[in-house]
C-alpha cells in the first residue's frame, strides 16, 4: 500500500479488498500521508500551496508577512504523518498539477516544432514525442505550485487589511524571495494559461458570431450578449476577466480546459459578469515591475561563453534554457507583454538533452 501511485488506484483497490481496506483504516493519516508526497513532484512547493491555503480569508499583512519571511525555511511535508487538512487538498492539488504538466508540455513542445519547422533548426526532431525527464517535470510542476501559492496570498482585488496592495507590493511581498530564472518559470506558466484561455475566449466569440446559443442558454451568456462582450469595449476588458479567471486557482482552471464547451463557455461568462476593470494591481502586473531577487544566478561572462559544456542538470539551479537566454542578453525581462516568444515552446524548463535535439543552443536567442 506505501507504494500505491495515485487516490484511483488507492480507492479501486479499497473498494475491491476488504482486508487493504482495514489496513487503511487503521493508519489512514500516515497512509494519505505517503500518497502525498508521492503524488506531488515538487512536494516542498505542494506543501507551501497547501499552508498559504489555510491562512485567514482575506490573509492579513502579518499573515502575509510572516508566511512569506518563513516559508522557504518550512520543511513540515517531511513529517512522518501529515494531518487530513493537509494531506487530502494536497492529493488533490498534485493530481491537478500533474495534468497541468502534461498539457503545458503538450502545448509547448507543439509551438517547438513549430519553431524548428519555421527556423530550419534540427532535422527530424522527435523531442516533442519523448516523456518529459524528471527534472522537466519537477521544474514545471514548482512552478504551478508557486503560482497557485501566489494566488493563495494575494486574492483580488489584492487588498490586506482593507488596502488595497500595488503591484510593486506584491513583487516585494512574494517574488523578491526566488531568483530571476525562477521568476521567469512563474511568467512561463502563466503565459501559457493566458494562451489556453484566449483559445476559449475566441471560440466563445465564434460561437456568438455565428448565432450559436448555449443550451440552455445561461443569464451570464445572455448578459454578456447586451454588453457587447466582443465589442470595442468589451474587449479591453478581456485583459481583467483573465487574471480573475486565473485568481479562481489551478482546480477551478483544470475544470475549466477539460469540460466541455457548453460547461467551459458556461464558467468563463458566469466567473468574468461581475469584473469592472478593478483587477489593475495583480499578479500579472507585480511582474512587469522591477523585481531585484535576494541573489542573482551566476551570470559571469566565463562561465556564459562556454555554458554548453560546463553545464550540469540540477533543479537547485539554473536550466540551460536560461544560461542560453542570458548569453545573448542582459536580462529576459519578467511579465514582458506578448503573446509570441521563447515562452511559447517553454523554453525556460527543458534539459540540454532535448535542447540539443532541437538544435535551439546552436542558434541565438534573437534569431
Amino acid at each position: 500500500m506505501c507504494h500505491i501511485p495515485c487516490a484511483t488506484t488507492l480507492y479501486s483497490l479499497l473498494r475491491a479488498s476488504p482486508r487493504f481496506y482495514q489496513v487503511f483504516i487503521s493508519r489512514r493519516e500516515y497512509h494519505l500521508t505517503q500518497l502525498a508526497i508521492r503524488n506531488c513532484r515538487a512536494p516542498a512547493n505542494a506543501w507551501d500551496a497547501i499552508k498559504a491555503s489555510k491562512l485567514p480569508r482575506p490573509p492579513s499583512r502579518e499573515d502575509v508577512e510572516k508566511f512569506v519571511r518563513t516559508f522557504t525555511e518550512d520543511n513540515g511535508y517531511t513529517a512522518l504523518v501529515l494531518s487530513l487538512e493537509i494531506s487530502v487538498p494536497m492529493i488533490k492539488l498534485g493530481a491537478c498539477v500533474e495534468w497541468f504538466v502534461a498539457d503545458f508540455a503538450k502545448d509547448a513542445l507543439a509551438n517547438l516544432v513549430s519553431l524548428g519547422e519555421l527556423q530550419s533548426l534540427a532535422q527530424n526532431f522527435d523531442g516533442a514525442h519523448r516523456e518529459l525527464s524528471t527534472i522537466e517535470s519537477e521544474r514545471i510542476a514548482r512552478a504551478f505550485f508557486r503560482s497557485e501559492t501566489f494566488r493563495q496570498l494575494f486574492p483580488p482585488p489584492c487588498t490586506v487589511d482593507g488596502a488595497r496592495m500595488t503591484a510593486s507590493q506584491l513583487a516585494v511581498d512574494f517574488l523578491n524571495t526566488y531568483d530571476l530564472d525562477e521568476i521567469e518559470e512563474l511568467v512561463s506558466v502563466r503565459d501559457y494559461i493566458i494562451r489556453r484561455l484566449w483559445g476559449i475566449f475566441d471560440r466563445i466569440e465564434d460561437d456568438f458570431v455565428s448565432g450559436e446559443q448555449l443550451q440552455p442558454q445561461s443569464e451570464a451568456a445572455q448578459a454578456f450578449t447586451d454588453k457587447n462582450w466582443f465589442g470595442e469595449s468589451g474587449k479591453g476588458q478581456h485583459e481583467y476577466y483573465m487574471e480573475n479567471l486565473m485568481s479562481l486557482g489551478l482546480p477551478f482552471l483544470h475544470e475549466v480546459f477539460t469540460a466541455d464547451r457548453a460547461r467551459s463557455t458556461d464558467l468563463v461568462l458566469t466567473n468574468s459578469i461581475a469584473i469592472r476593470g478593478y483587477l489593475t494591481d495583480t499578479v500579472g502586473k507585480a511582474f512587469e515591475k522591477g523585481i531585484e531577487p535576494s541573489e542573482s544566478p551566476n551570470q559571469s561572462a566565463l562561465y556564459l561563453r562556454n555554458y554548453k559544456s560546463l553545464f550540469h542538470e540540477d533543479l537547485t539551479e539554473c536550466s540551460i534554457g536560461w544560461h542560453w537566454g542570458q548569453n545573448f542578453r542582459n536580462n529576459i525581462e519578467p511579465g514582458y507583454s506578448r503573446r509570441k516568444g521563447c515562452r511559447d515552446w517553454g523554453y525556460i524548463f527543458w534539459d540540454k538533452s532535448r535542447m540539443n535535439a532541437a538544435g535551439v543552443l546552436d542558434r541565438s536567442y534573437s534569431s
